[in-house]
């Protein structure tokens, strides 16, 4: 794994890019979001990302289980490192949700504004998952793509550069949201939810789900039937 050394501290890039991200959201925050609630921004904020913790840990674990059934003796290994994003994702949701309920606050209009903070973050993180070799896409013998070696294959061979095209595809969903003001949890899920699930044919590293879709496509699908269930129900509810 590539690290960054900045004087004394040593991070891994990953690490590194997960920083530059919050930095960037906090920026975001402080220009976008009125000085009225960024109070309760903030709170929600800590809640969203205690929930996107323990939801990013827990599925990650759960389709770990085979591998770590498999190698018992490396179970603090495969506990104490990786996250699943979709798993964090609806982990944020629920924390979020979970902070409105509690203190009676406005669900839509405190998470609206924050939502393009999710796409931000996200962009940067995939540019470290491609300097730390994980989340990489399939070998390819297209030219001009780049090469270099990945976390469970030392040897350099071409991969389609799956990280960066995501990265890509969460910096246009960011610009995106900044025009579209309507329900931007709605519009994140169903572009990020679509893209995801196309993206997931071009991974490279070992099968990760059920039959022959992984499980983020799984998570899609499910974001698709819940939002088409919300959808139908909110069109009988206006008729």
């Amino acid at each position: 794994m590539a690290q960054i050394q900045l004087g004394p501290i040593v991070l891994s890039s990953y690490a590194f890019f997960a920083l530059c991200g919050a930095f960037a959201c906090l920026i975001y925050g402080l220009f976008c979001i009125p000085k009225a609630q960024r109070e309760q921004s903030a709170y929600l904020l800590c809640y969203a990302g205690i929930g996107a913790l323990v939801g990013a840990k827990l599925l990650y674990i759960l389709v770990s289980l085979p591998e770590i059934s498999a190698h018992m003796d490396q179970w603090i290994y495969y506990v104490s490192s990786g996250f699943v994003f979709y798993g964090g994702l609806l982990g944020a949701i629920i924390g979020s949700v979970f902070y409105c309920h509690e203190f009676h606050k406005d669900s839509y209009g405190q998470t609206n504004v924050l939502v393009p903070m999710i796409p931000l973050f996200h962009a940067f993180a995939r540019i470290g998952c491609f300097f730390s070799g994980c989340c990489y896409g399939a070998e390819s013998e297209f030219l001009g793509l780049p090469t270099f070696s990945v976390y469970a294959n030392p040897m350099e061979t071409n991969r389609i550069p799956v990280q960066l095209i995501e990265a890509g595809m969460e910096f246009l969903l960011f610009l995106f949201l900044q025009f579209y003001k309507e329900n931007r949890l709605y519009a994140y899920l169903v572009f990020y939810s679509i893209g995801r699930f196309l993206l997931e044919f071009w991974r490279g590293d070992p099968q990760r789900g059920i039959w022959i879709l992984s499980t983020s496509q799984w998570i899609s699908i499910g974001i698709w039937f819940f939002l088409s269930l919300r959808f139908i129900q909110s069109y009988h509810h206006t008729k």
